[in-house]
């Protein structure tokens, strides 16, 4: 797939911090979206003709992929094919190649009595959030944990607790503003997952949990930034060890213009509807899908 969008903030999760992705990005499709908790994530792709490898952050749903397809930037593609014929590919999940600390961002409609976070910068995904020894709920309209039970909560003393998908645990007590971000003092341990990136030839049998496709080049004239146009947290160097998820499809190429609207309903507690469109800007995307 060829999906492009104008700026990092720009996808679904809505990101209020950019780790220097770049044009390093993808879009996950619906099956494996399970509402933004994939928001952040990173996947290792490759291709049959290279035993390199690039690894993308997850800022959007693909909802026009096929089953465990992905929606990936015209760079992603010409660096792994480097060709203009069908290529098969395989995807698996892995640690995120970021340095420092986890980034916690208040949407800039956050008081005392509704508090929305998002969390970024992570190595790995997010599991849960509790807000002042409160369970918060993530929110569909975009990465934000919400808690909105009217409490009293000190803005510059806010206990975060935050599991990953692993089951660790950071907790943290934090001075929040309303529009901004918070560097917490850690960030989560690498999983340190065995590779699995040497073989194709296992890929084409299907074994190991393969899932074999094709993809063929996105019909996208666009033009693409190089790493080097990445922000200056871009030092993502992407070999990392890893757990294999999957997978191919084939390209149907198809421009959309779009703009993505909240659908998170509020109740009188809650700020007006539109509270987390804080910097998620009218979605534009041209995008080239992958059908499976």
């Amino acid at each position: 797939m060829a999906y492009t969008h104008e700026r990092f903030s720009a996808g679904k999760c809505n990101f209020m911090y950019d780790p220097g992705v770049g044009n390093y990005y993808a879009a996950l499709n619906s099956d494996q979206w399970d509402s933004p908790l994939n928001c952040g994530r990173c996947i290792e792709v490759s291709s049959e003709n290279s035993t390199s490898s690039v690894t993308v952050f997850i800022v959007d749903e693909c909802a026009d992929c096929g089953d465990e397809g992905l929606g990936l930037s015209p760079l992603v593609y010409k660096q792994l094919t480097h060709s203009d014929s069908p290529q098969s590919i395989k995807w698996k999940f892995v640690d995120c190649p970021v340095s420092g600390n986890i980034e916690y961002c208040a949407n800039r409609l956050s008081n005392s009595s509704w508090l929305a976070v998002q969390p970024a910068n992570s190595v790995t995904g997010v599991a849960s959030m509790k807000i002042d020894n409160q369970s918060a709920n993530v929110v569909d309209s975009g990465y934000y944990f919400l808690l909105n039970g009217g409490s009293n909560i000190n803005m510059s003393a806010v206990v975060i607790e935050l599991t990953s998908l692993s089951g660790e645990t950071i907790t943290e007590i934090l001075s929040l503003t309303p529009g901004n971000c918070t560097g917490g003092t850690s960030n989560f341990g690498a999983q340190q997952e065995n590779e699995a990136n040497a073989d194709f030839n296992t890929l084409k049998s299907g074994e190991d949990d393969y899932k074999v496709g094709k993809v063929t080049p996105p019909d996208d004239s666009d033009p693409i930034s190089t790493r080097s146009d990445a922000s200056s947290g871009s030092s993502l160097l992407f070999v990392i060890p890893v757990l294999l998820v999957v997978v191919g499809g084939v390209v149907i190429a198809y421009c959309i213009r779009r703009r993505k609207k909240l659908a998170q309903s509020m109740d009188d507690n809650k700020p007006v509807a539109g509270s987390f469109d804080t910097l998620s800007s009218p979605l534009r995307t041209k995008d080239t899908i992958v059908k499976i």
